[in-house]
């Protein structure tokens, strides 16, 4: 099987306790656990309203637990890219940790580039390739999931 080279230019993340590379290593080291109960006010409805039983899950969930990102909104600046910062603010939260993740890429690893220059960037789902667009390369197997084995 054979993978074609890449060039990892840099790192940037916003995970459940980690908001940058440097603290989700320091969290993998540590053997840290980052699922806890769902935060309140995360539902936009009653917690008892949410939940169910596993066997009486329909619409509903029969467990709070996860991996909630939390504080983020203190460290998001939304100004330096090459959208408003008011537009950006209206944009779902996972743009932001995008934008996010990609302005902390870009600031780590390449030089000469500052961690406050402007970024664009963008996140898509999976659509129909566009004429003339070249096709994603087939060599290889996609991934597969994995479950961590680390305790939590």
């Amino acid at each position: 099987m054979g993978f074609e080279p890449i060039a990892v230019v840099g790192r940037g993340c916003v995970l459940p306790d980690a908001l940058d590379p440097d603290t989700f290593w320091d969290n993998v080291a540590a053997r840290r656990c980052s699922l806890s109960a769902v935060p309140e006010e995360r539902w936009r409805l009653p917690h008892r309203w949410a939940m169910g039983t596993v066997d009486d899950h329909q619409d509903r969930t029969w467990t709070d637990v996860g991996g909630y990102v939390r504080g983020f909104e203190a460290v998001f600046d939304p100004s330096g890219f090459l959208i408003e910062p008011e537009r950006i603010l209206t944009l779902d939260p996972l743009f932001h940790w995008v934008l996010h993740g990609a302005r902390q890429a870009l600031g780590s690893r390449v030089t000469g580039v500052p961690a406050s220059a402007p970024v664009w960037c963008w996140a898509t789902f999976p659509t129909p390739r566009a004429p003339g667009r070249p096709s994603p390369s087939t060599s290889g197997s996609p991934p597969r999931s994995r479950r961590c084995g680390t305790p939590c």
